[in-house]
């Protein structure tokens, strides 16, 4: 078992997969002790630049500017751990450099990929919040043109009711009177 076993096949297709097997096989080469670390670093930086060189549309320039601005504002070779990239092909082959990534640039992912589940979250719960209010907004709504509609209801049948009354005891004692007059 060899240090590149386990590591995505799309990373041997992509510019910096290469360079990083070349890279791993010139510096872990019969070296089995710092295998494991070579790997993890290996596949963590690779996969870092898999998503920045997506992000940027598989653009190795794009891909180089992008980390040197992802590091948090901080000049990219101050960070902590080493990997190798390629600048700008040259015409006899790809130039090395030596940037240090890492653990800043995982940091800058993990926090990329933190605030998408956070805003998910937030938005699951704005949904579910809105939904709410607004279910309770149009039931309170409803309670109280309900009640309204029957509190008027009960006053125009008590208004009517005691003109209704009013009518028919004005009719009857005028009815009385007037028979009793003749």
């Amino acid at each position: 078992m060899d240090c590149t076993d386990g590591i995505p096949n799309s990373l041997k297709s992509n510019w910096n997969g290469r360079l990083a097997f070349r890279h791993l096989s010139a510096r872990v080469a019969g070296k089995q002790n710092h295998c494991l670390g070579w790997e993890v670093m290996l596949k963590v930086n690779a996969q870092i630049l898999l998503v920045v060189e997506r992000m940027v549309g598989r653009s190795k320039s794009g891909t180089l500017n992008l980390l040197k601005q992802g590091v948090k504002g901080r000049n990219y070779e101050e960070s902590s751990s080493v990997f190798y990239v390629t600048s700008h092909p040259t015409g006899k082959g790809y130039k090395y450099r030596p940037i240090r990534i890492g653990i800043n640039l995982f940091g800058v992912l993990f926090a990329l990929r933190v605030r998408q589940l956070l805003d998910a979250i937030v938005r699951q719960l704005l949904d579910a919040i809105v939904r709410q209010l607004l279910d309770a907004i149009v039931r309170q709504l409803l309670d109280a043109i309900v009640r309204a509609i029957s509190v008027i209801i009960s006053d125009l049948l008590s208004v009517c009711v005691a003109n209704l009354c009013e009518c028919c005891s004005l009719r009857d004692t005028r009815a009385s009177s007037f028979w009793n007059t003749r």
